[in-house]
Order: structure tokens, then C-alpha cells, then sequence
């Protein structure tokens, strides 16, 4: 019987670079995992950096 391999977990990457804030992702959201916020300080130099791991 062959062996069955567990995937590994995936996480999702959010690009604020990409971001145009319009809440569709939260909206479409299985899991209900994201939410929109007033943050509005999320600006930078440096769109290697606008990258959320989580």
C-alpha cells in the first residue's frame, strides 16, 4: 500500500504593494481571516518590505 505524504501548510502572502484596499479579499475569505482596519501608516520606501507573512 503506498504511503500517504501530508502537504505542507500553505500560508497566504499579502502584498500591500498590490493592495487597493477595496475589502474584496475579506470579503471572499473562507475562513474569515482577514479584516480591514483604519490602519493608514502601512506607506513605504521599499515594496520588498510590503509583504505580510501570517
Amino acid at each position: 500500500m503506498r504511503e500517504q505524504r501530508k502537504k505542507p501548510k500553505q500560508r497566504p502572502v499579502i502584498d500591500l504593494s498590490m493592495c487597493l484596499f477595496c475589502e474584496q479579499c475579506v470579503e471572499s475569505c473562507p475562513t474569515d481571516a482577514l479584516t480591514m482596519t483604519n490602519e493608514y501608516e502601512l506607506a513605504g520606501y521599499d515594496r520588498r518590505k510590503m509583504k505580510l507573512y501570517e
